[in-house]
C-alpha cells in the first residue's frame, strides 16, 4: 500500500492489533485505527493483502441519518464518477487525489453528506471528514474506521495491545 500512498500512516493510522484469523471468514486480518487489512494467499505475489470495505460498511449503516450539503456548488472543482453520479469535490478531493485516489480509498458511496454535525464524505474503504478547526491544508483527516469496526465486530478486546510497525500484515507486501 505505501506504493501509491504517500503517506500510509495518515490512510491507515497506527496498528491496533496483530494478523488473527478471524473466525467470521476464516481470512488472516489485521487492524489498523483507520483501516482493516485482510490477507489472500491465493492472489499473485504483491496482490495478496486487500483493504476491508469499511467505507460502504459503516455509510450503509449510518446512510438514514445522513443529511445531503446544498451548500457546495458542484458546478467548479468536482471530479463525477460516470458510473454512480457521485462526486468529489474541493478539500475532500484534493485530499482524495493527494494520497492514492481510488487505489486507497476506493469509489465514493456518498456525495459529501452532514452526519452528527460533521461534513463526511464516504468511499469503499473509508471516511473522510472536513475539520474546520484544523488549518488548511490539513482539514481533511480519515476517521477511525478500523477501530470503530473492530467493536461494531465485537471483536476481542485482549487484542487491543500496542504493536511494532515492522510487525503488520502491510508489510507482506
Amino acid at each position: 500500500f505505501s506504493r501509491l500512498s504517500p503517506n500510509p500512516q495518515l490512510i491507515h493510522g497506527e496498528p491496533t492489533t496483530e494478523a488473527f484469523t478471524d473466525p467470521k471468514t476464516n481470512s488472516l486480518v489485521q487492524y489498523f485505527e483507520k483501516s482493516r487489512f485482510e490477507y489472500h494467499p491465493t492472489e499473485p505475489v504483491g496482490q495478496q493483502v486487500h483493504l476491508s470495505p469499511l467505507g460502504l460498511t459503516h455509510y450503509l449503516l449510518v446512510q438514514d441519518q445522513v443529511q445531503p450539503v446544498d451548500a457546495i456548488d458542484h458546478s467548479q472543482g468536482c471530479r463525477v464518477f460516470q458510473d454512480t453520479g457521485l462526486k468529489i469535490c474541493l478539500a475532500f478531493l484534493a485530499f482524495y487525489e493527494a494520497n492514492g485516489g481510488e487505489y486507497t480509498f476506493g469509489p465514493p458511496v456518498s456525495n459529501a453528506v452532514w452526519l452528527n454535525g460533521k461534513l463526511v464524505q464516504y468511499f469503499f474503504y473509508s471516511k473522510l471528514e472536513w475539520r474546520p478547526d484544523l488549518p488548511a491544508g490539513k482539514s481533511i483527516q480519515v476517521a477511525n474506521l478500523g477501530y470503530d469496526n473492530f467493536f461494531l465486530n465485537r471483536e476481542d478486546t485482549s487484542r487491543l495491545d500496542p504493536i511494532p510497525l515492522n510487525n503488520t500484515i502491510a508489510n507482506v507486501l
